[in-house]
């Protein structure tokens, strides 16, 4: 049994898009802490009695970037070992990572109780 080789174009791409795309994560993350604090301290919520309790984002943001990431690259590491199929390596890399992109951010709206559905 010949063994296959993977596709470092796919592996590549994914990646790349999934890298990117936790990136993004970690901003949404930083801009909902952002104006959660700007928005309470304008009404008041927000003291320095009562400071705003950050926790519950960092951890949506880490779980969704930790996802994103696993998806993404493990995702574009099994798909680069797949015999060539209807669609470019590279189409397949970009899928996969948007795939992960995608798992992160339903994760984190979901986490942050948005509700994407």
């Amino acid at each position: 049994m010949a063994a296959h080789s993977r596709s470092t174009t796919t592996v590549c791409w994914s990646a790349a898009i999934g890298t990117l795309g936790a990136t993004m994560l970690v901003f949404a993350g930083m801009a909902v802490a952002a104006v959660f604090g700007a928005v309470g301290t304008i009404v008041g919520a927000v003291t320095s009695e009562h400071p705003l309790d950050t926790g519950p984002i960092v951890r949506m943001t880490g779980l969704a970037v930790v996802l994103c990431l696993a998806v993404s690259w493990g995702g574009g590491w099994v798909v680069a070992g797949a015999d060539e199929g209807l669609v470019p390596r590279w189409l397949a890399g970009v899928t996969t990572g948007l795939l992960g992109l995608g798992a992160g951010v339903v994760v984190m709206s979901l986490g942050l109780g948005l509700r994407p559905f």
